[in-house]
């Protein structure tokens, strides 16, 4: 390797040198790093699309609410319904009890 090679080296790898660049390399440059943004922005809509696929969500939560009730061997576990049933159960009378006292209050 040359002397001169080793100084383009030490130039082009030490971050403190500065050298000038014509006005066509800054505009190339620019380009370069615009084309690459552009780039890089259609991936991250192309991954926020597929992430936040509506269908997508949806059959994921499916999975999850029928691995909450089912077991690893496909029988229903009866504990976790009868917990959901006394909840949706609990909730419709508290919202009824919560009606009739309006109605009451109306009066």
């Amino acid at each position: 390797m040359s002397d001169e090679d080793r100084q383009t080296l030490a130039v082009a790898d030490a971050p403190t040198a500065k050298r000038s660049r014509s006005v066509a390399e800054i505009e190339a440059e620019i380009a370069a790093s615009r084309d690459n943004l552009v780039k890089t922005v259609g991936e991250l809509q192309v991954a926020v699309r597929v992430a936040f696929d509506p269908r997508r969500l949806l059959q994921r939560q499916l999975v999850r609410i029928r691995g909450f009730y089912v077991d690893e061997y496909g029988g229903v576990r009866p504990e976790r319904v009868v917990v959901t049933v006394g909840v949706v159960v609990s909730v419709v009378v508290v919202r009824r009890a919560a009606t009739r006292r309006r109605r009451r209050s109306r009066r």
